[in-house]
């Protein structure tokens, strides 16, 4: 168990270090990456149907619109399915098959 000197001295090296309270970022001083992760899960629930565009922006604070364009960024982020890519490339196909007949 450590004495009170060694723990008062503890304390004063923190202080020093971190400002007044001894802790790098305080109870709530974590960064905005947290925020923007949150964010961006609301955004999937949302496209995914799961939650509401009116939920989405209550929780998040943002504007409507603004959930709205966040939604069709994370929409054309999206990479290709399978299914899409055989879709687009029977489409062609048949286009070409269609040219030459």
């Amino acid at each position: 168990m450590q004495s009170e000197d060694a723990r008062a001295r503890a304390w004063e090296t923190r202080r020093e270090k971190y400002g007044s309270t001894g802790h790098a970022r305080g109870a709530y001083g974590h960064g905005g990456d947290h925020v923007a992760s949150m964010q961006a899960l609301l955004i999937r629930l949302h496209e995914e149907g799961v939650l509401s565009e009116g939920q989405v922006s209550k929780a998040t604070g943002l504007h409507r619109i603004t959930v709205r364009k966040l939604a069709d960024e994370y929409r054309n982020s999206l990479p290709e399915t399978k299914e899409d890519v055989r879709a687009r490339v029977l489409a062609l196909q048949k286009g070409i098959c269609d040219a030459d007949h």
